[in-house]
């Protein structure tokens, strides 16, 4: 039975032809001239043509042999492409998935970082719910993911990153800063009116854990809207038509320049974490493994500085 026609045996007969003899192509090839004929004999009996002439004053290529060559030479262009896409680090790209908090307030610093020591690699950012992150790593549309829950998927893992607070944020303004002086109970400033992040979320799945916490049912709040986008969360907050429970790092820059309040929660628990998520046995390039190791110690050096 004949063999399959692979790589070499292309490679081999390209150069023959370029070179114009069989030893010219094995010196090409840093390969012998023996294995030279063998890959030659196994292409022809594979295509069931002849393609070169041989005979002991000189070497010719026949027609089909020149035929041959225009589709080698396509063939082997073809496989450098592919190469050095999927093997030159310069070429190698990272598709990371985040959730809302995080692709907004934390790996934009995460990230320069990364590219200041590795340039080279090229990086594409996901952004959606913790959810819509999740399905597309089951997809495997993203290499990995930072998300704010977790889920008991079998085909994924979720790896600790770094932790965070809810507070509830509501306008600066007088009257709720009268409100924070008299340390009004969380089930009693929640009656207000209120905006609430898309299900999907972590931070909406947090949020509705932490009211369930505080015993209060659906017909107690008065939730005028839900919003998937925290940056317009924050505007209507600070526009005065409602409060929301959000993660501090998602607030933080506005309860510095003092357009929202935050109501601190240290008394119930409503510590949240997020999640380097991906699926187990996913094999990764060497960039996609250098993103993932350089996550890893960085938060790990955040977490000590921050303990």
């Amino acid at each position: 039975m004949a063999n399959d026609m692979d790589l070499r045996q292309i490679e081999t007969f390209i150069a023959i032809v370029e070179t114009g003899s069989f030893s010219a192509a094995a010196y090409a090839l840093s390969i012998t001239q023996p294995t030279v004929s063998t890959h030659i004999k196994q292409l022809e009996d594979e295509l069931g043509v002849q393609l070169i002439n041989r005979t002991t004053k000189r070497l010719s290529i026949t027609v089909e042999g020149h035929e041959f060559y225009r589709y080698a030479v396509s063939i082997a262009r073809m496989v450098r492409g592919i190469q050095e896409t999927f093997s030159g680090e310069k070429h190698q790209m990272c598709r990371i998935g985040a959730s809302s908090v995080p692709s907004l307030y934390v790996l934009p610093d995460v990230l320069g970082y990364f590219h200041k020591h590795y340039p080279e690699i090229k990086l594409d950012i996901i952004q959606g719910d913790s959810e819509s992150i999740i399905d597309q790593l089951l997809e495997g549309s993203v290499h990995m993911g930072i998300v704010g829950t977790t889920t008991e998927d079998e085909e994924l893992t979720f790896e600790r990153l770094l932790s965070d607070q809810l507070v509830i944020v509501t306008p600066n303004t007088q009257s709720y800063r009268q409100l924070k002086q008299q340390q009004i109970a969380p089930n009693q400033l929640l009656r207000r009116p209120l905006i609430m992040r898309e299900s999907g979320s972590g931070t909406g799945r947090e949020a509705n854990h932490f009211i369930e916490l505080l015993g209060l049912s659906r017909n107690e709040l008065n939730q005028i809207a839900t919003v998937n986008d925290v940056e317009v969360l924050k505007r209507l907050v600070e526009k005065e038509l409602g409060i929301s429970i959000v993660s501090r790092l998602s607030v933080q820059r506005e309860i510095d320049r003092g357009s929202l309040l935050a109501f601190e929660l240290t008394q119930y628990q409503t510590t949240r974490h997020f999640y380097l998520a991906y699926r187990k046995g996913m094999m990764w390039s060497t960039a996609q493994k250098r993103l993932y190791e350089f996550l890893r110690q960085f938060f790990e050096k955040t977490d000590r500085g921050n303990s």
